[in-house]
């Protein structure tokens, strides 16, 4: 199996880092008509912290209606410790930097609370950091980008808030999701009843001793066709943890929504070893087609036609998706890539190279993801306008650089790719 460390890239490929973005969005900052009443209350001592915590507080994060604009939410988030000097929020794409996430203590009390103004479609994922007020003068001194990876390291999940999504390196963060945000049916309601869950399968060693993870229909419940298609995952090890493709893949197909997909989750390491592997310059697009493609049709009965072989990936991951669909549409003929770090490589000459209807292509980016919309327009308007490729679907969604987001999108797109053929 792959050997940490090990990465696959082209001779003299030297792997980027992101740019940093030059001004971030300030939040919009929003007083809660609801919390402002209950700290009233707290003031004058007819409402008790515990009354407070067990009624207005007892859901993190709180939202109202902006009376001032319809298309926004007041969301006020709340922690309670005692012992904290600070507490940041790091909110997914709206806090950029400690004083944007910094909240506020309730005079007199242990509670704390940071508002904030947000599109009524909003999705996106949050951890919380208690900070004494050493560490986090030292992260002041530290510099923002710094001080944030730090602090990521340590996100906590909202003990008033149910609902969660793991981070890529592992760690458990919260979900907010407003009332306008658009469904994910297929993670919520997992198989519909219709299949059994899923088994989390061995690994294997694939080509160049790649460690692969592969899912046949029969281990979600359904039988498998000689024709079927191919999903390739990128950061298999990250999507085999979350189980939010096996679970999407094996409801949509329960329901005879999509053909059932032979799912080849393909790892790509920890942060370092995954920079290198997902880069533009490496060789990942080449090994996906060249050999892992082969090596999964030599050991199952699948379609030969490229149109039924899927890459799908986000950021880094996106960007090889676009790249191996087209760089090699004789093997890979679709690609699901979602926030694509276009930062690296806008893939404008790709895709005037590309042939009209191939590869067969689903694209998403978050509105608030600054570094990255402007490319994706520019790479959209360049496949629509010149008939190259066959754009099945392009989405902005109102959100970040976030799993949250992107666990719904997959299964939009695998409907459009893989569904009503």
């Amino acid at each position: 199996m792959s050997a940490p460390g090990t990465p696959r890239v082209t001779a003299g490929a030297v792997p980027r880092t992101p740019p940093v973005v030059p001004s971030a969005p300030t939040p919009v900052e929003a007083r809660s008509a609801v919390l402002a009443g209950a700290l009233d209350r707290l003031g004058r001592r007819a409402q008790t912290v515990e009354n407070f915590w067990a009624t207005t507080g007892h859901r993190s994060p709180i939202v109202e209606p902006d009376p001032g604009d319809a298309t926004r939410r007041i969301v006020t988030f709340l922690w309670r410790d005692a012992d904290a000097d600070h507490v940041y929020i790091g909110i997914n794409k709206v806090t950029h930097g400690l004083d944007q996430g910094a909240m506020t203590r309730v005079p007199g009390t242990d509670i704390w609370y940071r508002t904030v103004a947000l599109d009524a479609r909003w999705r996106g994922s949050y951890g919380l950091v208690p900070l004494d007020d050493a560490t986090w003068r030292a992260l002041l001194e530290e510099g923002t980008r710094p001080a944030l990876r730090r602090l990521r390291a340590r996100y906590r999940p909202d003990p008033r808030n149910p609902l969660t999504e793991s981070a890529h390196t592992g760690e458990t963060l919260s979900v907010a999701r407003l009332d306008r945000a658009p469904e994910q049916p297929w993670i919520r309601t997992s198989h519909n009843g219709d299949a059994p869950a899923p088994t989390t399968p061995e690994p294997v060693e694939g080509p160049g001793a790649r460690t692969l993870w592969v899912v046949p229909p029969a281990d979600y419940g359904l039988p498998h066709h000689p024709q079927a298609p191919v999903l390739l995952v990128l950061d298999g090890a990250v999507w085999l943890r979350r189980r939010h493709v096996t679970d999407t893949v094996a409801a949509q197909a329960a329901a005879g929504l999509i053909r059932p997909p032979v799912i080849v989750y393909v790892d790509n390491g920890e942060p370092e070893r995954r920079m290198a592997e997902l880069s533009v310059d490496s060789g990942t697009a080449a090994e996906l087609a060249g050999r892992i493609v082969p090596w999964v049709r030599d050991r199952h009965a699948v379609s030969a036609d490229p149109a039924d072989v899927v890459v799908v990936g986000q950021s880094l991951g996106g960007l090889t998706a676009l790249k191996t669909a087209f760089d090699h549409p004789e093997v890979v003929g679709a690609a699901i890539a979602q926030s694509s770090s276009l930062w690296q490589e806008n893939m404008l000459e790709r895709a005037r190279a590309a042939q009209p209807g191939r590869p067969r292509l689903w694209i998403e980016v978050g509105l608030a993801e600054s570094i990255l919309l402007d490319d994706h327009r520019r790479l959209h308007r360049e496949l629509r306008d010149r008939g190259a490729a066959e754009v099945v679907g392009y989405t902005e969604f109102v959100g970040g650089h976030d799993s949250a987001c992107w666990r719904g999108g997959i299964g939009d797109g695998l409907l459009a790719l893989l569904g009503g053929r």
